[in-house]
C-alpha cells in the first residue's frame, strides 16, 4: 500500500470514528437518564446492525476499502462502545444492582449479536432485491 493510501484510508477511519463518536454524543444527550443505561444499549445495537449489514453488503458487493473503513472501523467503532458498557456493569455491581446488572449483560450480548443478525439478513435481502430487478 502506498504512503497516499496510507493517508486516504487512515483519513477515512478518522472522519468515519468522528461522524461516530458524534452521534453517539447526540444519542446520549437526547435520550432521557434513566437508572438504567438504555443509551449504552441503543447506541451498541444499532453499531451491530450497521456492521453486519455492512460486513454482508461488502461481501457480495465491490465496496472500496477506504469506504468499509470509514464506516464499520470508524463510524461503528466510534459509535458503540464497549469501555462505558464495562463502566456502567461494574459500577451497577459496586451500587448492589446485580439483578440489572445480570439483565443488562444478557440483553448486551443476546441483542447485539440479534442485531448484527438482523443487520446481515436485511443486507442480504437488499442484494437479492437488487439483482432480482437488474435481471442478474
Amino acid at each position: 500500500m502506498t504512503e497516499s493510501m496510507d493517508v486516504k484510508m487512515g483519513s477515512a477511519a478518522a472522519v468515519g470514528g468522528a461522524l461516530g463518536a458524534i452521534s453517539r454524543y447526540v444519542l446520549f444527550i437526547w435520550m432521557p437518564v434513566v437508572s438504567f443505561p438504555l443509551a449504552t444499549l441503543i447506541v451498541n445495537y444499532l453499531g451491530s446492525f450497521i456492521l453486519g449489514a455492512l460486513t454482508e453488503y461488502a461481501g457480495k458487493k465491490r465496496i472500496n476499502e477506504w469506504v468499509r473503513l470509514a464506516i464499520g472501523t470508524g463510524f461503528c467503532g466510534g459509535l458503540t462502545t464497549m469501555s462505558t458498557f464495562s463502566k456502567e456493569m461494574v459500577y451497577m455491581f459496586q451500587i448492589g444492582k446485580e439483578g440489572s446488572a445480570l439483565v443488562y449483560f444478557i440483553s448486551s450480548l443476546v441483542g447485539g449479536l440479534l442485531f448484527c443478525f438482523l443487520g446481515t439478513n436485511v443486507a442480504a435481502r437488499i442484494v437479492e432485491t437488487k439483482e432480482t430487478l437488474a435481471g442478474e
